[in-house]
């Protein structure tokens, strides 16, 4: 029975000084930004998509929106969801101050920790290319597998994809030739819907918003990766330094939670 009670006490000792330090890391940017004379509010920067955060019926969805909306009432903050398009724009507006949080889960390069901090990871993905797939075997052709059967193709991104420079190496390393377009005003929702109606062949994305884009269009290929697993996290703006501390407290102990795992089984 002793040996019962003592495990009970260490136990709660453990979550006791989890809730201490969430509580001081959330605390202390509630401070700071009260001290600032600025409203306690949460100024989060998304753009539209299957992946992370759309409007559904009337209503904000998406598994990065109800993670950071998990966070907000937390925190006891009000959520500012202000959605723009341009990836570029974003980031800018990270690194100099004009939101907290990039809601969409990056890749933590070297290139991306110049202009921010990020959070704990979120999960690993990795790139890979989306291609027709069954209409393919149809016509008599075969999906592309290696990357040296890309010679001579264009690959479709985002007009502000981070992804970029990866296939840039690609190239550079196999010394295949191929084409990257940047396609305007286009995200992956879009670049499936032409690559479905048959008006491009390839687009490249992450492999995890690849699977939700199979759920709209079962019939796309998405089993030829360009590159290795990375870890995927929100852009944090360095200029609110004790908001990466309260953020990754929170994480950490949510993505160890029932809830987390519903909630992340139930988007991918």
């Amino acid at each position: 029975m002793k040996n019962i009670r003592h495990w009970n006490k260490k136990r709660m000792l453990r979550t006791l000084a989890l809730i201490v330090g969430l509580a001081v890391g959330v605390g202390g940017w509630y401070l700071m930004r009260s001290q600032q004379n600025k409203m306690p509010v949460l100024r989060v920067v998304t753009f539209a998509n299957h992946s992370g955060f759309y409007k559904r019926n009337g209503n904000f969805e998406g598994f990065q929106y109800e993670l950071i909306k998990q966070f907000a009432d937390t925190c006891g903050m009000k959520l500012q969801i202000i959605i723009n398009n341009d990836l570029t724009d974003n980031i800018s507006g990270i690194h100099d101050g004009s939101y907290d949080i990039l809601l969409h889960a990056l890749p933590t390069t070297t290139a991306l920790k110049e202009q921010m901090d990020f959070s704990i990871p979120l999960y690993k993905s990795r790139l890979v290319l989306v291609q027709r797939g069954k209409k393919m075997l149809d016509r008599g052709e075969m999906p592309l597998r290696t990357v040296f059967d890309l010679e001579d193709e264009q690959i479709f991104v985002e007009e502000h994809s981070v992804y970029v420079a990866q296939m840039e190496f690609i190239g550079e390393e196999t010394g295949v030739h191929f084409k990257i377009v940047r396609q305007k005003d286009a995200d992956n929702d879009i670049l499936a819907s032409l690559l479905d109606r048959g008006r491009i062949d390839y687009f490249a994305c992450d492999e995890l918003s690849a699977r939700l884009l199979l759920q709209h269009y079962p019939l796309l290929d998405i089993r030829m990766p360009l590159g290795l697993h990375q870890q995927m996290a929100w852009g944090i703006s360095k200029k609110q330094r004790t908001l990466k501390p309260a953020i990754d407290a929170w994480l950490g102990r949510f993505s160890k939670t029932p809830a987390y795992a519903a909630l992340y089984n139930n988007h991918f």
